[in-house]
Order: C-alpha cells, then structure tokens, then sequence
C-alpha cells in the first residue's frame, strides 16, 4: 500500500494497494478489502469495487493471479476524525488457503476553524434602556477558545447568558471552552445599559492560544 503518513481533517486521502503473487503457482478467486476506520468516509474507488456501507468495508474481486501477476487499487477517502487513522487491509483466496494482512496508518490532524460574530441592537437606544449584544463562535476543531467581550466608557454590562463568566471594568471574560465538536456553535448573550448618550463600542476577542489565533469583531451602537 502506498498513502500519506498525515492529514488534515475534512481533507481527501489518497491510498494506492497493490495484490501480488510472488509464488510459483496460480492464486485463484483472489479478493481484496479494506477496512474503513470511523470517521473517515468513502469518495470513490477503482474500478470493480463493492463497498458495504454496514461493515465499512470497500472490497475488489480481483479474480486469479498467476505467478508473478499483480493488481492495483485506488482508494479515494475524506478522513474527518482526529488521530490515528488505521484502514487494515487483507488479500484472501475464496477457500482461504492464502492470505495476507497490512495496516496503512494516516495521522489526521484536526485544526481549530473559528468564526467570530457580534450582532448589536438595531437602531439607537435610548439612554438607560437595556441593549442586548450577541457573541456567536463556531468552532470546527478540538482546541481550547478563550473570549472576552470589551464595552467602551459610559456601557455597563448587567447580566450574561450562554457561559459562566466574570465582569471588571468594562470587561466581561467567558470562562474558557475546551472543546467545540465539528459544527457546533456557542452562543453567548450581553445585557447591557448606557448611562450617557453618544457613540458605544462593543469588542469581541477570541484567543485559540495552542494554534495562537486570534479574532476580533466590533460594533457600534448609538
């Protein structure tokens, strides 16, 4: 077999396998299959190939093999799942008096995908009338967030939602999310009131310290 050692995941692999007979005589109704690992999901396969989607498994009959003889497979996958990914790989005759096992191992690494955004109330507000402002992050990897939302002078930050937090001069700092899985999202909500008119700031900061990212979005309200 022959396929890349590391991945990204969400990306697609490539795997080439090739079945030989080495001996002196013929190898008859020869059959390859591969063993998907979870996570990963079938894109395409050369040609002949039959895959049971209940047991995960793409298979080739390849037929017989005369000494000497081989035969070459393409194996065209999407690896979602972080970690060691083992397709285990087997070549067997119909009666099962030859056979032979490989493991092809890939190393998927999964990559912290952010996405920052703040909503502000529409239209101005009235001096002392509660503002309601929405942090929204979506996550794709499996590393640690860090927020923290900023409110410029004359903006107080009364009550939150979505997270546990703690709030110092015009500062509110979420309590640090150690995992989004693929897709998920938080949403996180800020109850605030002006006590002086003019132009306010709401800053929203995330910080993936492991991968040092960091994102910033802001809003103003009138």
């Amino acid at each position: 077999w022959r396929g890349p050692e590391q991945k990204y995941a969400g990306t697609v692999a490539t795997y080439y396998f090739r079945v030989r007979n080495p001996g002196t005589a013929s190898a008859d109704d020869v059959a390859v299959t591969v063993q998907l690992p979870e996570g990963v999901e079938l894109v395409s396969a050369s040609e002949g190939q039959m895959f049971d989607s209940a047991h995960r498994a793409v298979s080739w009959r390849v037929g017989s093999l005369r000494p000497g003889d081989d035969y070459y497979m393409e194996l065209k996958c999407l690896v979602n799942a972080a970690g060691m990914n083992a397709f285990r790989i087997g070549a067997a005759t119909a009666l099962g008096d030859l056979t032979d096992h490989k493991v092809a191992e890939t190393n998927v690494i999964a990559l912290a995908d952010l996405k920052l955004e703040v909503t502000d109330p529409k239209g101005p507000i009235a001096v002392g009338d509660e503002a309601v402002y929405e942090i929204r992050v979506r996550n794709r990897g499996t590393n640690t967030a860090d927020i923290v939302a900023l409110f410029s002078d004359g903006i107080d930050a009364e009550a939150v939602e979505g997270a546990q937090y703690s709030v110092a001069d015009g500062r509110v700092t979420f309590r640090t999310i150690e995992s989004l899985p693929a897709g998920r999202e938080v949403l996180l909500k800020i109850r605030a009131r002006a006590n002086s008119p003019g132009t306010h700031i709401c800053r929203a900061e995330v910080l993936c310290r492991d991968l040092e990212i960091k994102l910033a979005a802001e809003e103003t309200t009138r």
